[in-house]
């Protein structure tokens, strides 16, 4: 009977900033035990203190000198022991250090290796350097956001956190096809690959088909789909409505104190209100700025019209629905002190897995880590004085 989902599954991560370390995160969610391998220096992502802790958090910490042959031959011990080999490093590095898949599968046969890179292992851009604002780019997410306006970054790592979640879905995946064959196999994920899954009904092609609706600000900035259902400016911020039905529609016209338009004929049905969606807006616009978000949000929730208001990430740490989910954790980290992190986004009643701790200090856990290993203390004793390990 196992406790949580990935009990007792050993996994050996070798990536940085986010799409390798936050699919590791995911696992250590579940109950993976994942060390995360960096070099005595520290992976260089360390210096985006907030995203560090949270794309590591959970791990075990593990300061290796793979520059140096004993450093290899500690890796090559452990991998021949390990579950899950996860790695995102620059094309070309680990084939250098004879730990690309088929050096670590001639060591552990049961071995799952999973690569993660922008565009892939191989093929025209695989040794050219990517990282997500490419990807959303290349992959036509920033296009299709901008619509016939200009193209919109998203600041947040969309690509990157797909592949994550892709990564260690296919994990999982690969997982389960050993617990019934006995075969470890190889992964490939990439930023481009998941640019593309993010877009499944734009990458869809058939005869007739037309451009997706959208609504944009004068300025160019998207606002939404059509009339009814984009945001609007309040008398503080910002709200976004959601209406598509006719009973929708009925108690958004309530909630705005004009009844009359759900009565209409230009507004209704919604074909109608999409054909005169200029008028519609600017009685809506002038609505919505006489009173607040909060104010609005009351009413429109009681009378069941669909709405929601746009926050800050920094407001969501009071958010009740949040809390209530159980989404927030408070860690004492080696590196910070305290702090309040995300945490598993989806939960298994038999095998809910736990927090196990924030992202780890450089090296912190490497005596435990090696034991775990089979390295007794007499060798973790010299690896320490010849400084192959931190």
């Amino acid at each position: 009977m196992l406790d949580h989902a990935f009990d007792g599954v050993r996994v050996l991560e070798l990536t940085t900033f986010i799409a390798g370390p936050y699919a590791g995160t995911l696992l250590a969610n579940l109950g993976a035990h994942v060390t995360k391998i960096e070099p005595p220096t520290g992976d260089p992502s360390r210096i985006l203190i907030g995203g560090w802790q949270a794309w590591n958090k959970g791990k075990h910490g593990l300061a290796l000198d793979l520059t140096r042959a004993e450093g290899r031959q500690v890796l090559y011990r452990m991998a021949a022991q390990a579950d899950i080999f996860l790695e995102n490093l620059r094309t070309g590095v680990l084939p250098r250090l004879k730990a690309d898949y088929d050096s670590i599968r001639a060591l552990n046969p049961r071995i799952i290796y999973c690569s993660v890179s922008a565009y892939g292992r191989s093929g025209p851009l695989s040794a050219k350097p990517g990282f997500d604002p490419l990807s959303q780019a290349r992959s036509g997410i920033m296009q299709a956001q901008g619509g016939t306006g200009a193209p919109v970054f998203h600041r947040i790592a969309v690509c990157d956190y797909a592949t994550a979640a892709l990564t260690a879905w296919a994990v999982a995946m690969a997982l389960f096809h050993r617990q019934r064959s006995g075969q470890g196999q190889y992964i490939e994920a990439s930023l481009l690959n998941s640019g593309l899954a993010l877009q499944a009904a734009n990458l869809f092609q058939f005869s007739g088909k037309q451009a997706p609706p959208r609504v944009d600000h004068p300025t160019g900035a998207p606002l939404g789909v059509d009339v009814t259902y984009r945001y609007y400016r309040t008398r503080d911020s910002w709200v976004f409505i959601g209406v598509r039905s006719a009973r929708e529609w009925t108690s958004l016209c309530h909630v705005i104190e004009r009844e009359e338009l759900a009565r209409d004929r230009r507004f209704n049905p919604r074909v109608n209100r999409l054909q005169n969606a200029a008028e519609l807006t600017s009685i809506l616009e002038e609505a919505f700025q006489q009173r607040t978000t909060a104010e609005w949000m009351e009413e429109l929730v009681e009378h069941g019209a669909p709405a929601a208001p746009l926050h800050y990430s920094h407001e969501l740490f009071d958010d009740p629905q949040i809390t209530h989910n159980g989404l927030l954790a408070r860690f004492q980290s080696a590196d910070v002190g305290g702090t309040t992190q995300f945490t598993n986004p989806v939960k298994l009643s038999a095998t809910p897995g736990r927090e196990w701790g924030p992202a780890p200090g450089i090296g912190e856990h490497t005596d435990q880590v090696l034991s775990s290993y089979g390295f007794t203390p007499g060798e973790v004793a010299e690896l320490r004085d010849t400084s192959v390990v931190q």
